[in-house]
Formats: C-alpha cells, structure tokens, sequence
C-alpha cells in the first residue's frame, strides 16, 4: 500500500473541493471567490477552469447581469494568459473583450480603456512598439479627462508611456 504525504493529502482535498464548490457554485460572486483564491495560489489552470465554468454559465444570457459576467471573465482570462506568458492567447482574449466591452459600454468606458491599457502593456512586453504607442496614448488622453492630470492613474498611465520610450 502506498502512503500518501500529509501535505500533498490537503493540497489534492483542497483542489477537488475548489473544483467541487465551482462545478455546483449558482452565483458569478461565487466564482469570482473562487478564481480570486485560485490566483492568490498561483493555480493558473484552476484560474482558467473556473473562467470556462462562468463564460458557460452567462453563454446563454437571460440578461445583461449575465453578459456583463461573460466580458468579465473574458477580461481575467487574458490577464490570466499574460500572467503565464501565453501572449496570443492573452492578445486574442484582449481583443475579444475590447469587442464586447465596445457592445456593452461604448469606447469611452474606463472598463473599455482599462482593457485597452492592458492590451497596450501586452503589446509592449511582446515588442510590438509601434502598437502599443496608440493604444497608451488613447488610455493616457481618456483617463486625463475623465479621472484628471493629478490622478495617480494618469501618472501610471504616463509612466507606462514614457517605458515605451525608453
């Protein structure tokens, strides 16, 4: 018979109980709860399992709290792909959320411009300069008029351009 670690006992109790709790979970809060902790863990597949639990579950939307909930999820699962490093599939989840964000919000929405930084970042770390300059100037223009020039936003917004530059 073999034995089983005491340590790796919780930690396999622990996941199939995450995953028990997310497969019969009702609520995106839920859900939310459980990516938050999956991330703290740096459990990334758990991240990516839980983002395909509730895309499924708001992929027939009774209303708009369902197709926020969707572009939600879609948001974190490119912030979970660039996270990993998987930088396409972080670029294709972006540009999907841009698209629905555009749908649900319009382009002047901080939710819209807050994805388009992240895409812009994106973009800068895969060394695709030349498409990340417009995006961060668009982000920089939106949140100084929205947010204004003293916010700390637009100073990270600012300190992102000027890396760019350097």
């Amino acid at each position: 018979m073999y034995k089983i670690p005491l340590l790796f006992y919780f930690v396999l109790c622990s996941i199939i109980s995450t995953a028990q709790k997310a497969s019969t979970s009702n609520s995106y809060k839920e859900l939310d709860s459980i990516f938050m902790q999956g991330f703290s863990a740096k459990d990334f597949k758990q991240c990516l399992e839980i983002i395909q639990l509730a895309q499924e579950k708001a992929s027939n939307p009774s209303g708009i709290k369902d197709s926020v909930e969707y572009v939600n999820f879609t948001a974190y699962q490119g912030f979970i792909y660039w996270y990993m490093g998987s930088y396409k599939a972080a670029k294709k989840s972006y540009l999907k959320t841009l698209v629905l964000q555009d749908l649900l919000y319009g382009k002047e929405h901080l939710k819209y411009i807050e994805t388009l930084n992240n895409l812009a970042v994106l973009y800068h770390e895969m060394g695709l300069y030349d498409q990340a300059e417009p995006l961060y100037l668009k982000t920089n223009s939106y949140i100084s008029k929205n947010l204004g020039a003293n916010s700390l936003t637009f100073a990270r917004s600012l300190n992102n351009l000027a890396t760019l530059y350097q």
